[in-house]
């Protein structure tokens, strides 16, 4: 047996109800597929008795969505199939962002390197010069 340091969260824990809809013939929908699996076995049927799960295969050509009723009475619908990985690493990290109110480093954009402007090395002085605006030591011309 390993040792978990951080247990496994599962989410089902937090759930009331859960709904899973695909359609066979479409493409992507291994992930509706794997869910519906687990959560109806009966493993998951016996560490979460208050869970009520339900799935349909559709007829027609629709995505594949999850329906879910949380504890506290709110409902979500999501779509499960199109999101490329990119998708899903950006929800979870705002998910993650919203969560901790902190933000992380690979969100943050890049510091300036000075806080002062430069003029390209050239003081007020040599500004002045090469304006032309310059008097000269002996007065006007």
């Amino acid at each position: 047996m390993r040792n978990a340091i951080f247990p496994r969260i599962d989410f089902l824990r937090y759930l009331k109800k859960i709904h899973v809809s695909y359609c066979p013939t479409r493409p992507k929908t291994e992930i509706a597929k794997q869910l519906i699996m687990r959560v109806t076995s009966e493993s998951v049927k016996k560490k979460f008795p208050h869970l009520q799960a339900s799935w349909e295969m559709l007829a027609y050509d629709a995505p594949a969505t999850v329906e879910v009723e949380l504890l506290d009475g709110r409902r979500v619908r999501r779509i499960i199939d199109g999101y490329s990985k990119a998708e899903k690493k950006k929800i979870v990290d705002d998910w993650r962002f919203t969560a901790n109110m902190e933000p992380w480093p690979e969100v943050l954009g890049p510091q300036p390197r000075g806080a002062r402007n430069s003029t390209c090395g050239r003081g007020e002085a040599g500004a002045e010069a090469s304006t032309g605006n310059v008097e000269s030591p002996n007065g006007p011309n």
